[in-house]
Order: C-alpha cells, then structure tokens, then sequence
C-alpha cells in the first residue's frame, strides 16, 4: 500500500520521496494530534518557546510591511514632500491626483505582483533564502526612495520595494503556521496583524515628528527607517531554523528532525518522531489526492473551498487602510492582544462571522451619518462627525479584536501543505485588487483637488464579504487536516475476500491471496476518503490462518484494538464477510464467527454487518437458501442485537462503496475486548482469550523465556556494533586495555597459516583449538616456498662462497649501481648480494622504504637471524610437524572452505603478500633474501630465465613442490573418510609471479593427479585456481636464445597439455561457480625471435577444458596462453549467462599481426553481452606484461567502457593507456599507466613486420 504512495510531487513538480512506512506514520500522526489536543496555552510556551520567538523574529518583517503601507499614504501630505514632488495649486503646494494615485496604487500593485510569485518562491527556496533575498533587495529598493528626486524614481521605488516586500506577511503566515503547536498558532498567527499594527503606528508616530520639519528630512527620515527592519531580518535569518514542513517536502528529513528538535526547549525533551511522522502522513494523504501541485490546483475541488476562504478572510484590509487614514493605529495595538483570548476560546469562525456582521452594522452607520447636510464640510454642527469619528473608533477596535487577527490566524492553517504558499499568496493579491479598486472612493474624500467629500461610500466596503456558513469550520481545518477518521474493519475467515473488499472501496492496489495460502498476516488499516470524509478500512487476518497461530492473529488483533482506544478512536463499523458458497459452517468458519463475537461483544453488534460474498459462484435460489439458513441458526442472536445482513457481488465496486457509505453515520463505540483491556485485563483473561486459553499460556511462558533472553545478550547487542569496525590490532589493544571486555572483545580470524617453520605452526594449532576461533576460520594459507641456502639452488651452501678473503677496513671497488656490495666477514657473499637485491627492489618501487631501510639491522645480525631460521625450518622438514599441523586442521576447521597453496608469501623487503606469524616476528629492519619466482628453486644466473619442467616421476623434481603434494595427500585422505564435500575451493596463488606448479603432473596419471581428481569430484566443488610453469613445453629450455634454433625447428609442443589429463580434471567438476588457469610457458620470450612468422604449435582452448558444460560459472580466467582470436571468441559465447567476470591476461596471439586491441575488436562485435543489463555485463580485466620482468599493467575500466559504453579501445596505437601499473608481489604499488608501462616486446615485432 505504501508504495505507490512513496513519491509524490510537490508545488514545484519535483518528485519527493516518502518512504516511511505509512501505517506507522498514521499511527505516529493520530498520536501527535491527540497530543496537540491536549496541550494547554501554557504548557505549550514552555514547550515550544523557540518555535514562539522565531514567530515572534519573523514578524519584525511584517512591521516593515505595515511601516512602508502607512507611510506611502501618509507621507504625501507632508509640505517638504508636496514641494518636491508637486505643483502650486490656490497659493499651496500639492501632488497631482496622477501622481498621488500612482504613489498610492505603487504599494499595491507591486503586493499585486509579489504576492502573485511569493507561493511559488516559498515553495521552491523555503522560508530562509525568501527572506534573505526579500531583505537585500528591499534595501536597495529603499535606496531609491531616500535619493529620489522625481515623482517617476520615486514611484519605482515604492512598485519594487511594494513587491519585495510583498512577500513578508505571506512567508510570516506560511512560517508560523508550519512551525507553531495547535494551541499557539492562533496566538501566533495573529501576530501578523499586530506586525501590520505595530509598523504602522510607528510609521504614525514617526510622520507626527517629522511633520515639524521643514526640509527634506521630514519625508526621508521615514524612508530611511525602513532599512531598519530589513537589517534586523537579515541578522536574524542567518539562525533561523528552516520549515521542517519545507524540509521534508524537499526529502531532507534529517534537517527536518533537527529544524523540529530546534523548534522545542531543550529542556523539555520533546519527541519529534511523532511530529515528523505526521508531516510525512499529512503529505502523503495530500499526495493521494493530487499528483502535480499549481495555481490551477488551487482553483480545483477542496483547495478551491480553502482559496475561497483565504480570500474572503483577506479582503477586509480595505477598511484598515481607510482606518489607517484616521490615524488610530494604537487602537489596533490594543485590540490585537485584546484578540488573543478570543480567538483560543470562541473559535475562528464565529469570531470571524459575528465581527463581519458587526463592522457591517458600524460602516453602514458611517455612511448614514454621512448623508446628513450638518456631516458636510464647512457645518457648524459638529455632532455628526464626532459620531463618525466615535464610530470609526468602535470599528477599528472592533475589526482588531476579531475579523483582523483571525484573518491571519485562519490563513495559516486553511491552506492544504502542498498548495500553501500560492493560496496565500492568491489571498494577499484578492487583498491588494480590493485596495485597487476601493482605494480611489476613501483617498479622494480626503483631497482637496479631487472635487469629492464624503464617507458615502463606506458601506461599499463591506459588500464584497463572504463568510462560510456551511456545515464544516475551519476551527478544525488544520494544516495536519487530522480529524478523527472513520474506522471500519473488517473480519472473516481466510479466503472471504477481505482484502478484495478493501481493494474494491479505496481502489490501491494491495495484495490478494489466489492460492490455499493466507496473503494478510497483519492488522492493515488502508486510509481512504469516501464522500469527503477521512475513512480507515482495516483488513484482518483471519483465525485458522496457514502461517499464524490463533494466538497470535489474536495478539495482533488486540494490539491493534488496544492503540486505536488508547488514542481515541473508535469502531464506527464491523463488516464480517462469509462465502456464501460455503456448503456447510465448518470449523473455520465457526471460529471466525465466535471469535468476532468475542471481539465485539453485545454494544457493538448494532454496528455489525454480516455481508455474504461470491455470489456469482451459486445459483440465486441456492444462495437464498443459505442465506436463510445462516439467519435462522448461525446469525440469529446478532440479528436480534441490531446486526443487519447485505450481499456482495465479486468485482462489483459500487456494491462494496455503497456497503462503506451506509456505515459512515454510525456512531463509533467501543468493543467488548477494547473495555476488557482497557479495565486492566490479561489478554488470557478476556472473552476472546478464555477460547484459546491453553494456547495462550504457552505463548505467555515463551514470551518470559525470550524476555530473559533477550535481557541478557542486550548487553553483548550493544558492544558488538562496536567491536565490528575495529580492526584485530585495534581488538588486541582493548583486551589489553579493558579485562571487562577480554573474554568478549574476540578477534575475527577467517584464515591461518601454515609453513615449514615452527611459529606458523604453533599458531596454527593454538587456533584450532580454541573454541571460538576454529569455527571462524575459512582458508588455510600454504606457504611452499622455502628459505634459500645459497644461489645455486642446490640447498647447500657453497664453500668457496661461504665468507670473504678480505680483510676489515680494505677497499672494495663495488660497481656503480650497487648490484655487488662489498663482503662482509663472517657472512657469505651469496646472503649480502641477495640481501642488496631485496633493498634494491623496495627502492625502486617505494619511496616509503627508505625510511624504512634506515632501520636496518647489520648484515651479521641478520645473518645470524637467518640461520636460525633456516635450522629451524629443517627441524620442520624432517619432523613433518607441518603435516601433521595440517592434517590436525582438516579436523579442527568446521567452516573450511579454501585451500590456497602460495608461491608470493614474502612479497618484497618489508611489504609481505601475507603477513604470517613468522613474517610478524621478524626483527626490524631484518635483510633477508626475498627470493620471488623462485618455485622451484633455482641458480642465480638463471633466475629469470625459462625453468624447463622435468617428468614429474623424477623423486627430485617432486620434492621442489613439496606443499602440493602433501595438500593433494592430505585432503583426499580427509575427504574419503569423510564422505562429504569438507573443501570446495582450492587456489594456486603466484600473484603473477612468473612461476606455478609443474605442467607435467598432467602427463600421465600420478598419486598427485589422482588425489587432484578426487578433490575435483566431489559434489558441491566450486572453485578451482590452476597456476601452470609450462616452460620447456614449446621449445625446450636448453637452446632458449638460440635465433637459430627456433626458426629451424617445428617441434610439436605442448606435450603435458595434449595428453588429455588436464581436460579430464576440468570435466571432473561437475557444476563450478570459479574456474581459472594461468600458464607461464616460454613463449613469451620466443616471439621476440619469431619476426616474420606466427606461431607453430599452439593448441584449441576446447582441447585443453570443456566448453560450454559449466551451466552456473561466474568467472573464467584464461591467462599465458597461445591463443587464436576466433577460437577464444566461440569459447566465451559458450559460457553461461551467470558469467560475472573474466580475466584474460598475458595471453600471446598465435597470428603475429593480432593483439589485444584485434580481440577486443572481435568481443564487442561478436559477443551480445552488451544487450544484457549493467549488472549481467561481464567484467573484463587484463593484464599486460610491462618493460620489467616484475612489472604489468592492468586494464579494467577501459576495457569495460570500451566494450559496453562505446568508449576509444584501449589498445588503440597513439592512445595514452587508460591502465595501472603494478609490480609482481607488491600488494601497495600500483601508478597511472603512461608511455614506461605500455612497453609490449610483441607490439615492436608487428610494427616492424607492417613497415617492411
């Protein structure tokens, strides 16, 4: 039901979003009304004295308002201002009647003109900005007036600044209407008059004392005043707070509730919710009614009526102006506070009315004494017009006591919210036309050059009056428009069609059950109008429902009975609904019925009808039949109590109204259940709840139970918000810190680590037998890549190189980039080389790390650590203590998901992959050397060279991938004797580290292969990361640099690849979600030699896993392999629609004339992923290889706005790269792609293969 209410346009045909819940807000406005109602004068001052200060704040504008109208028709008779804007007339100085006229209608016609735009600014700018710039321009515009020295600057000034300010008394009335309690706002609102009051019995006051004056100063003082105001409104705005109402039309409802909180004593600590949600209910219900809001709105359906009343309540200001004329501007003073009282305890309207019939009865007197000869000019019989004048006195204070305060009053709550400022604004332009047109009959009974005496035309004033004397009053027509609503619920067992009912009546759209399961589980009351009247249909859920037990339909029904009489509402009607093509009263159906008795009891029957639905469904004679039948026997006893019987027809709508309409004049009372609660009674111990009494008390026990609960983890609800965004070492210091918290403030730990060293392993275990910590762990890191002895990869370290021949203190001529450092003793060279290797490679990709090498240890004292290091990790090695570690955590580990087996630990120097238990126990500034790539290990002049894979039958070449084997071991044992899937991922990671697990476990079936396949198998795997060292797979690494040797040779390649094994694990998942393999063959540096020809062998993608089998993939990674453009091509059109994201990086492309931007090329033309929406799009990253061995560039948002977006491709040639630029190893380094990173050996071969 809410939501086709949550938009709704406002005056300015923006779209406003209300997203609160609408029932809550009706709930939360009924409560704020009833509170409202309840406040006294008093109590609300003491409670909302902000909110009467800012009224009172904003009212200095509308004293401005007041001075500038008296002035400008007052100031025209003094002689410094005739002789500067007149002409000689009989011996005397005086203002042509052009002139005069065009100074008196200046005022207006600009009110006219503001007051026509005010609404509109109001609504668009709020209260704040409209003053402010009212204010500034205002001040300027005065400035016109005080320098004029002809009539037409003059009447400038006066039309612009009339229409600046204009706008103050309508921004007055909207401001104090919207942010002044219920109590206060007539009060409030008649402030706007006492501005009008104060400002022009100043300007009265003020012109007596400058009348003396017989130089310009006599008229430009008063001018001058005016800034006076303008500056006061402009030091006052800057803090004022905005219209909450304003606000929330606007969506900011957290400014909103601040501006509300703001508007209350700060020592009464007053709710706003309530407040905020009734402005939310109020201008959804507004919403309902009107989709767009503007002028013409006002001239339509119910804001017509309000428009009318606002006008006729407008246009009495006439008769002020002509008061004002008078000069008795402290009679009104006087009689608007006198109003104060008048206006809370008679009422709007009858004050209104009784004071237009009594300023009507005092003008006509006026004017009937007028008619007398001895009222004339020149009579010696002065008692006719001290009559006038006594008279005049009596309307004046009569008009201020009740028509010109209520006027104002009244102005600020007829308006509908949405439609306030413009019906004001329309209201205060009726006000100037009727200045307009009865202006000229009141100014020249006062001019000498007009030919014209008299107060004849007095009684013309009062005819244009209206006053409303229909049935409803505007006592009640409040902003929040919240009389009380007429309630009606309805009941019946499931499937009667309740909610259709309603739907059929309000006509929204809510939910209808079409199957056997209930579709209303809750209370719902649904807000309508029907004939003008507020009326709230409630749909019930039905007892026997398919979801809730009776007791709790029953709770629910009761909770909901007990908040409408706590807030005053009664039920006006009960509508029980009955199939009538139910053949039999079964046991739902009599249970509805008894329970609706219940409810209701014998005082509320005569509100009940019993309404029997689809008819369409039966015969006429058969319906009648059962009908008879239900009033004879099952509905008698309520019939006798006053209950009457109606039929409804399914789909007719105007059955259903015409059923809702008969019931709008019942009077509401109260049920049987709402007096037994409100009499203090248990739920078990009312009527309805003595039927399902046992049932009850179950639900009583188990609510104490929940209770007791509740009560004792509140205290560990309230600290975990807070431990959540602490970070672990964050979590560490506060258990430290706090022993309150020790056994509370626990760490997160989703992984652990595991290695051949024993720090990792005695955390390893320490984890997995803690209690909370092993249910938290989800991966399990393998670091495989051992701490090396020396260079040659051999494990032993070498004699000759073990320590330097040199003496302390000799000069060693190292080279100038610092490759070779001198030795030092006790420390063989091998560990000072690689040491300076390591620092080198943080220097170069990370200024931090200078500081950070500023702290190193000597290279002695890090040798020294080393070697316990490396003895330690032997101990580990020939104990198999990580083995064991490993397989104790297979047990341990109930959330195991992942197993990651790692070649990129170490990272570089100081900035490590992983940081694990042994990393963080390093010393600082401890050297070591941070061998990357090397796995398996190597000699140091072929570190970076391709590592030819040897058989996999080799015992030696097994033991170099020492982790995986005891990984592949470990976890198919545990599977086996587990019989479920324990692990569905397992991850290789190199982070694009140029090395991997050996291709040639794949060329025939191994004990390692073999336990890969079980792993692969089991149901529910997922997840397979495969990183492949395939070097020595195309050409073999002996004669890698030999240019000869290449173009001579075709070999045919590929040998691990072709054997068919690899495929057949891949065919072994049955349904993965992650599926990625990286290779990392020679290739790459082939092709630099393969200058006039493609490459040779190259295998089918189809050849090495299968296309188009995995239904639910979300990822591919292809990466490192030679590729054919149209064979990748038909293999990502293959994939599934659930395919999120894929990564094709350091691919070689088997034609020499093809690259990345060929492929791309292919990819938006071929593929249709750009018709699928933003969220089923693919994401497409690439990585390149860089001018460094350990450096690449990554394409990612480039590639996506390329191929979805219509973007420039990527690898266009001229175009600067849209990449990042990372380094092997490095998880912190990353810059901006540009010309270093772009380098692409391949890219050179085709330039030159396309000049020649």
């Amino acid at each position: 039901m809410a939501d086709q209410h949550d938009k709704a346009p406002s005056a300015i045909g923006k779209s406003l979003d209300y997203t609160e819940d609408a029932v809550w807000q009706a709930e939360q406005s009924q409560l704020y009304t009833q509170t409202q109602h309840a406040l006294s004068f008093w109590e609300a001052v003491r409670l909302y004295r902000p909110a009467v200060l800012w009224s009172i704040v904003i009212n200095v504008a509308v004293v401005l308002k007041g001075f500038d109208g008296a002035l400008v028709g007052s100031i025209v008779g003094l002689d410094p201002f005739k002789e500067q804007f007149g002409y000689l007339y009989n011996d005397e100085y005086v203002v042509s009647a052009a002139w005069n006229g065009a100074f008196n209608y200046a005022n207006s016609i600009g009110g006219v003109i503001g007051a026509l735009f005010s609404g509109w600014v109001y609504d668009r700018f709020g209260p704040k900005v409209t003053l402010t710039a009212c204010s500034v321009l205002s001040i300027a515009f005065i400035f016109m007036e005080f320098f004029a020295k002809t009539p037409a600057v003059l009447f400038l000034g006066e039309l612009f600044n009339g229409t600046v300010i204009a706008f103050y008394p309508i921004v007055a009335s909207a401001y104090i209407g919207e942010v002044c309690p219920l109590v206060l706002r007539g009060v409030a609102g008649s402030m706007v008059n006492l501005g009008f009051v104060v400002g022009q019995l100043i300007a009265s006051g003020e012109l007596k004392g400058t009348n003396t004056l017989s130089s310009q100063w006599a008229y430009r003082i008063p001018y001058a005043s005016q800034w006076a105001p303008a500056l006061l409104i402009l030091a006052f705005v800057v803090f004022c707070p905005n219209s909450p109402w304003w606000l929330t039309r606007k969506g900011q409802l957290e400014d909103a509730k601040e501006a509300l909180t703001r508007f209350t004593s700060s020592s009464s600590k007053v709710d706003v919710t309530p407040t905020l949600a009734n402005i939310q209910h109020t201008l959804r219900l507004e919403a309902e009614l009107t989709k767009h809001h503007n002028y013409l709105d006002c001239f339509r359906g119910s804001d017509l009526r309000r428009l009318i009343i606002a006008v006729m309540r407008a246009g009495l200001n006439s008769s002020d102006a002509f008061s004002m004329n008078v000069g008795l501007t402290s009679i009104g003073f006087i009689g608007t506070i006198v109003s104060w009282p008048l206006i809370s305890k008679l009422g709007r309207r009858p004050l209104y009315i009784w004071g237009t019939l009594a300023i009507a009865l005092l003008l006509f007197l006026i004017g009937i004494l007028d008619v007398i000869p001895q009222a004339r000019s020149g009579s010696k019989n002065t008692a006719p017009i001290w009559a006038q004048c006594s008279l005049i006195l009596v309307c004046l204070f009569t008009y201020d006591i009740t028509i010109g305060p209520a006027c104002f009053t009244i102005l600020t709550e007829i308006p509908s919210v949405q439609l306030r400022g413009m019906t004001i604004g329309l209201a205060t332009v009726s006000c100037h036309i009727w200045n307009i047109i009865f202006g000229p009959n009141n100014r020249s009974t006062l001019r000498r050059d007009s030919g014209y005496e008299g107060l004849e035309t007095v009684p013309t004033v009062n005819g244009p009056q209206y006053a409303d004397f229909s049935d409803s009053s505007d006592d009640d027509d409040t902003i929040e428009d919240n009389s009380p609503p007429i309630v009606i619920a309805v009941f019946g067992q499931t499937g009667t069609g309740k909610t259709s009912f309603i739907k059929a009546v309000t006509g929204k759209d809510l939910q209808v059950g079409h199957d056997l399961t209930s579709c209303t589980e809750d209370v719902l009351p649904v807000p309508c109008r029907i004939d003008g009247k507020k009326a709230v249909l409630v749909d019930t859920p039905g007892f026997s429902d398919t979801n809730l037990s009776d007791t709790e339909i029953l709770r629910r029904i009761a909770e909901w009975m007990k908040d409408n009489y706590d807030e005053g509402l009664l039920l006006s009607g009960i509508i029980y609904l009955h199939r009538i093509t139910d053949i039999r009263m079964e046991g739902p159906s009599l249970k509805n019925l008894r329970m609706m008795k219940k409810l209701c009891g014998e005082n509320s029957l005569a509100n009940v009808v019993l309404a029997t639905t689809m008819w369409e469904k039966v015969t006429e004679e058969e319906g009648t039949r059962r009908e008879e039948e239900l009033k004879q026997k099952f509905w008698k006893d309520m019939i006798d109590c006053g209950s009457t019987v109606r039929r409804i027809m399914t789909g007719r709508a105007d059955d259903a109204r015409a059923l809702v309409k008969s019931m709008l004049k019942n009077r509401p009372t109260s049920t049987r259940l709402q007096e037994e609660l409100r009499d203090g009674k248990p739920l078990i111990q009312t009527e309805a709840g003595l039927e399902i009494r046992d049932e009850l008390a179950r639900l009583e026990q188990k609510l104490k139970e929940e209770h007791r609960l509740e009560m004792k983890e509140l205290k560990e609800a309230q600290r975990q918000p807070v431990l959540s965004h602490l970070s672990n070492q964050d979590i560490k210091n506060v258990r430290l810190t706090n022993k309150a918290v020790e056994k509370r403030a626990l760490l997160r730990l989703s992984r652990v680590f595991i290695s051949a060293n024993p720090l990792n392993i005695q955390v390893f275990r320490a984890i997995a037998d803690h209690d909370h910590f092993r249910h938290q762990v989800t991966e399990i890191i393998w670091d495989d890549v051992l701490l090396s002895r020396s260079t040659t990869g051999s494990g032993e370290e070498d004699e000759d190189d073990k320590y330097d021949s040199k003496d302390d203190g000799e000069d060693y001529d190292s080279d100038p980039d610092g490759a070779y450092p001198p030795p030092q003793r006790g420390v063989p060279y091998w560990f000072v080389v690689a040491c300076r290797r390591s620092e080198n490679s943080l220097k170069r990709k990370d200024d931090e790390g200078l500081v950070v090498l500023d702290t190193e240890l000597p290279i002695a004292e890090s040798w020294r650590v080393y070697k316990q290091l490396l003895q330690q990790q032997d101990d580990v090695l020939a104990s198999d203590a990580d083995v064991e570690a490993f397989r104790y955590g297979l047990e341990r580990f109930p959330a195991l998901k992942r197993i990651t087996l790692t070649a990129a630990t170490h990272g570089v120097l100081d900035y490590p992959m992983y940081r694990t238990p042994m990393i963080r126990g390093f010393p600082v500034g401890f050297r070591y050397p941070v061998d990357c790539g090397r796995w398996p290990p190597r000699e140091e002049e072929a570190l970076w060279a391709p590592y030819e894979c040897l058989p996999w039958d080799l015992e030696t070449e097994r033991t170099k991938w020492r982790g995986f084997s005891i990984v592949m071991r470990e976890l198919a044992r545990h599977i086996q004797a587990s019989k479920t899937c324990s692990v569905p991922e397992f991850v290789i990671d190199v982070d694009e580290l140029e090395t991997g697990l050996s291709c040639r476990v794949f060329d025939k079936p191994c004990e390692e292969y073999d336990n890969l396949a079980t792993i692969l198998q089991q149901p529910g795997f997922g997840r397979l990361d495969l990183a492949l060292l395939a070097d020595g797979q195309y050409y073999g690494s002996d004669d890698w640099r030999r240019e000869e040797y290449l173009q001579q040779r075709e070999p045919e390649g590929w040998s691990s690849f072709r054997s068919g094994y690899l495929k057949r694990a891949f065919e072994s998942i049955e349904d993965p979600y992650h599926i990625s393999l990286r290779v990392q063959a020679e290739h790459r540096y082939c092709r630099r030699y393969l200058t006039e020809r493609d490459f040779g062998p190259w295998l089918p993608l189809d050849s090495i896993m299968p296309v188009g089998k995995w239904k639910k993939l979300r990822h591919l990674g292809i990466s490192g392999l030679i590729v054919d453009i149209d064979d990748l091509i038909h293999v990502l059109a293959a994939q599934p629609s659930t395919l999120r994201s894929v990564e094709l990086s350091f691919l070689v492309f088997r034609k020499l004339r093809e690259g990345y931007y060929d492929l791309l090329e292919a990819m938006r033309g071929e593929l249709r992923w750009k018709e699928r929406n933003d969220i089923e799009r693919p994401r497409v990253t690439i990585h390149r290889q860089a001018s460094m061995v350990h450096e690449y560039t990554c394409y990612d948002n480039a590639v996506y706005e390329f191929l979805y977006q219509g973007a420039q491709n990527p690898f266009s040639p001229g175009l600067p790269h849209s990449c990042v630029g990372r380094f092997r190893a490095h998880p912190r380094f990353q810059c901006p792609g540009g010309d270093y990173w772009s380098y692409d050996p391949f890219e050179l071969v085709r330039q030159n293969q396309q000049e020649s």
